[in-house]
């Protein structure tokens, strides 16, 4: 139709914005904002806030190792042979040419239970062309860990100071470590794990720590905080899904995963006594674990697909492809890195896809279903 003098004169007519669609803006804001907080109140509290201060105690015995040189009992266990372990110039020297045994000395620290449990673990340490073999643990190694009244090493906690091959000059290293509060005695090691080569190490220090009532306070806000961010996040997930029931379900997922993973060792270890039977003999079951981690990362990306069909599969992709390395390489800070952490990130990543494939098959029949019902109800 041909624009008339009176249709030009008149007002053009300005869609309004609909009140839902400024407050879902309104909402995304607040949490972005939040989230920035939450950012920059964690660097602070756990990049700058000072945790610990030294507390009272000197428990570990003959740092120099002067009882091991003769004269009197030593405080230190030899592990392997005597004469790959020796003293010269106040440091602990430890060589061995056979890679398939264990050579170094350890030291069993008895702990009550009102000592501190949180330890600085310092030393100047010396390689010299030490091997590195098939798993993460055969080198150098250098670790105090917890052991409770069964015998039962505590592996979860922060325990390693050193754990490396190569050849390196003399280097101080220093190591919060953790044990457990109902470990009886802790056992410090140091030792060339089935690896050839030379170990130098002097200026051995363990110094207990306290954690400050100060970050005690910031870290606990700071929980809270991102506790609230994840609730809302949740929220407008399962409001903006087309299947809110999918939508639900994977929130409840992920807040029970993470509810686990920020638990307190105590209470979060016997939640995972339940996988223990299966973890048990890792290498026998490499397989096994693998097949799980894949098939708990289907289950995440056929929830995302079926709850988020209209968002692009590359940003899921993407996302989850840092989520399995970034949960490796925490993983691997504590207990160290080999061929088993990129199998179990391709079996992450492998389980993603599948779980979006099978969500995107199922998608394609609906469809159909939807439109014969749409010309049913047309006629």
């Amino acid at each position: 139709m041909a624009a008339t003098a009176e249709t030009l004169d008149q007002p053009r007519r300005v869609r309004p914005v609909p009140k839902r669609r400024w407050r879902r803006r309104l909402e995304r804001t607040l949490v972005a904002l939040i989230g920035l907080a939450l950012l920059l109140a964690t660097g602070l509290t756990y990049g700058v806030m000072a945790r610990y201060a030294p507390a009272e105690g000197e428990p570990l015995l003959d740092p120099g190792f002067s009882t091991l040189e003769g004269g009197a009992p030593s405080r230190w266990q030899i592990v392997g042979g005597e004469g790959s372990v020796r003293v010269e110039d106040g440091a602990l020297v430890v060589e061995n040419d056979d890679p398939s045994r264990v050579v170094g000395v350890e030291q069993a620290i008895p702990l009550g239970a009102n000592d501190p449990h949180v330890f600085l673990l310092k030393a100047r340490v010396g390689l010299d062309g030490v091997s590195m073999g098939a798993n993460p643990w055969n080198r150098a190694r250098i670790y105090l860990v917890g052991r409770d009244a069964a015998g039962t090493l505590d592996w979860e906690r922060p325990h390693k100071l050193l754990q490396d091959g190569g050849t390196s000059p003399p280097i101080p290293l220093a190591k919060v470590v953790e044990v457990a509060p109902a470990a009886k005695e802790a056992l410090l090691s140091i030792r060339l794990a089935r690896a050839s080569g030379r170990l130098d190490l002097r200026d051995l220090s363990l110094q207990p720590l306290k954690e400050r009532e100060a970050f005690q306070r910031m870290a606990r806000w700071v929980g809270v905080g991102w506790g609230v961010v994840g609730l809302l996040l949740a929220i407008g997930f399962v409001r903006g899904a087309s299947d809110r029931i999918a939508g639900l379900i994977l929130a409840l997922l992920l807040a029970a995963a993470a509810a686990v993973m920020l638990l307190p060792y105590d209470l979060r270890n016997p939640i995972l006594a339940v996988f223990r039977g299966l973890m048990a003999g890792r290498e026998g079951n490499e397989a096994v674990i693998g097949l799980l981690h894949a098939a708990a990362l289907a289950a995440i990306g056929f929830l995302w697909r079926r709850a988020r069909p209209k968002e692009p599969v590359w940003l899921f992709v993407a996302f989850m492809a840092v989520l399995a390395v970034g949960l490796e390489a925490l993983q691997g800070l504590s207990v160290g890195f080999g061929a088993d952490d990129l199998a179990d990130v391709g079996f992450n990543l492998g389980g993603a896809v599948a779980g979006l494939a099978l969500a995107q098959a199922l998608k394609g029949p609906e469809r159909e279903v939807k439109k014969r019902r749409r010309r049913r109800t047309a006629v």
